[in-house]
């Protein structure tokens, strides 16, 4: 009987090639995203760390000739922070020792005299320090370091630089990983599939010549590849369909033996029957049993 769609459906999806590539196309898809997300987040930490040792590079290079600027010549603090924050490609700010702006680079004269207040991790008094921070879509590393003129603390010098560039080169970087990732977990799923394919291939034929033999084609043998498991079943399987084909060849040739050896004496006793004188209706009744009789035995010969 033809099976309804729904029990196709759920035989489809229930067969063992279904549920190993399912298998194998989640395991591709999650350890393909582990390790793309593994390696965006390696790559992110690495690009920031150097974005800070950079900063701080910069900024203290920044502080070396601020200093010889504002102690061995006569130079205008603001002009000479305005050429280093060109130069350090950011924004540089000389903040005295109680916090509070005395120049901007940027030539913010209403940020002059202001309190600007830093984080604790980028105060030291001893060292320079960076850290990045993030407003909305903007990445900004701000970089310090203690800043001396004539041997005397002046306060600290600071270094704004926007990482606009970095970001955008980061996002399509993180967008090439994650482009790679799902055409490489493509490509696993469909491995997949190939090796669930090779594993349920061989138990497909086997299911098969198993049900031609309920069908009643009992001469039936299947090919042994595969894995050495596979290879077993296949000649487990051909041995027990070699034996149950040459049991039904016994049976056949017993019954059909045992068919022809009765017809003879029932032909000879219904010959006897039909010659023999007395009451009809008796000897009609025998006559039947041997018909009968004979009946059964060519009925046998039809098995």
């Amino acid at each position: 009987m033809p099976l309804a769609g729904s029990d196709r459906s759920h035989q489809r999806t229930g067969s063992l090639r279904w549920r190993l590539g399912i298998s194998f196309a989640l395991l591709g898809l999650v350890v393909t995203a582990l390790l793309t997300g593994i390696a965006v987040n390696t790559i992110t930490t690495i690009s920031l760390s150097n974005q800070k040792e950079d900063a701080i590079s910069a900024v203290e290079g920044a502080a070396t000739a601020f200093t010889d600027a504002i102690y061995k010549s006569t130079a205008d603090p603001a002009q000479s922070a305005h050429q280093l924050g060109l130069a350090a490609g950011g924004r540089v700010i000389w903040l005295g020792p109680e916090g509070v702006v005395r120049v901007d680079g940027e030539g913010d004269t209403g940020l002059a005299g202001q309190y600007l207040k830093l984080p604790k991790e980028l105060i030291d008094e001893d060292s320079s320090a960076a850290q990045i921070y993030t407003s909305g879509n903007r990445w900004t590393v701000y970089a310090t370091v203690p800043l001396k003129i004539a041997n005397r603390p002046a306060g600290r010098l600071l270094l704004v630089r926007d990482l606009e560039g970095v970001k955008c080169e980061f996002y399509e970087l993180r967008g090439r990983l994650w482009g790679a990732g799902t055409l490489l977990a493509l490509i696993f799923t469909f491995i997949g599939f190939l090796v669930a394919k090779s594993l349920a291939q061989p138990l497909e034929i086997i299911t098969k010549a198993a049900q031609d033999m309920e069908a009643g084609n009992l001469k039936q043998s299947v090919s042994v590849e595969g894995s050495y498991e596979i290879v077993s079943l296949g000649k487990a399987f051909n041995d027990m369909a070699k034996r149950v084909a040459d049991l039904d060849r016994q049976r056949r040739a017993f019954v059909a033996d045992a068919a022809h050896e009765l017809r003879t004496p029932l032909a000879s006793l219904k010959a006897l029957a039909e010659g023999m004188g007395g009451n009809e209706e008796e000897l009609q009744g025998f006559i039947r049993q041997i018909d009968r009789l004979t009946r059964l035995v060519n009925n046998l010969l039809t098995l």
